[in-house]
């Protein structure tokens, strides 16, 4: 199955840092996952020989059984490149045995040096040479409404935010599943670090999509279509983000 790759380029004037991101979201791996997939995206790794893989969110399926395959090719990734993640609600869940094998999946991820993950209530940040990732990964009570899980996602996104130092010289890229919160109340999330954030990254487009490309101010949002999204018919989509830096002309 063919992969579709959108490509990106932005500019920024902070810093002297330029990299390639890959953002590859909502594989929804389980038994029926076409596993050609895999080596589709490990070409396309060596081929755009990215400095990071993205990966926000629902990379695993509520029926995920094996997880050979899929931890291969994150092994092989992270050979290539440094590897972040942030979940989503379908990581929290496994319907057909305890959500724990889940947890044990991810857990194991974290002992592998170039896997970067962000966990549940975690406060971490990570930084590469001029370049520093959040991420938010919502704590999912299935219990709950739909309307009701929004809301929790709002608070703790916002509590996420609140009080924290970011550096305003670096490059600030924050993950997080659903950006639709943010994009609904961006006055509310303004008022804390959102406009200090460079690139906002995202996945999960569900049934009433996002545009690919939102401009908050002085951050841009991207709302990745996905590996295996919801609204999209079978065709798998990856972004491929090019940050350059923005040279400025000398006065004559």
């Amino acid at each position: 199955m063919k992969i579709r790759i959108n490509e990106t380029m932005l500019f920024q004037s902070k810093n002297n840092v330029e990299f390639k991101l890959l953002v590859a979201s909502d594989f929804h791996y389980n038994k029926k996952f076409k596993l050609n997939i895999f080596k589709e995206l490990e070409k396309i790794v060596v081929d755009e020989r990215p400095n990071y893989l993205v990966i926000p969110g629902d990379l695993l399926s509520s029926s995920a059984l094996n997880y050979h395959n899929l931890s291969e090719f994150l092994e092989f990734c992270s050979k290539h490149n440094k590897v972040i993640i942030s979940l989503g609600d379908t990581d929290f869940e496994n319907r057909k045995r305890n959500f724990t094998c889940n947890l044990d999946f991810f857990n194991n991820l974290e002992k592998k040096g170039n896997i970067k993950l962000f966990r549940e209530n975690n406060n971490h940040s990570y930084r590469f040479d001029d370049v520093m990732f959040y991420g938010y990964s919502p704590n999912i009570n299935h219990d709950n409404s739909s309307t009701k899980q929004s809301q929790l996602f709002k608070l703790g996104l916002i509590n996420y935010l609140i009080g924290r130092s970011v550096d305003k010289k670096l490059y600030n890229v924050l993950l997080t599943h659903d950006a639709r919160s943010i994009v609904k109340n961006k006055e509310e999330y303004q008022k804390y670090i959102l406009n200090d954030i460079d690139l906002v990254i995202s996945g999960n487009q569900g049934l009433i999509p996002l545009d690919r490309y939102n401009r908050l101010d002085e951050t841009i949002l991207l709302s990745s279509r996905g590996i295996k999204s919801i609204n999209q018919l079978n065709i798998p989509e990856v972004d491929v983000i090019q940050v350059k830096k923005l040279i400025k002309r000398m006065e004559e």
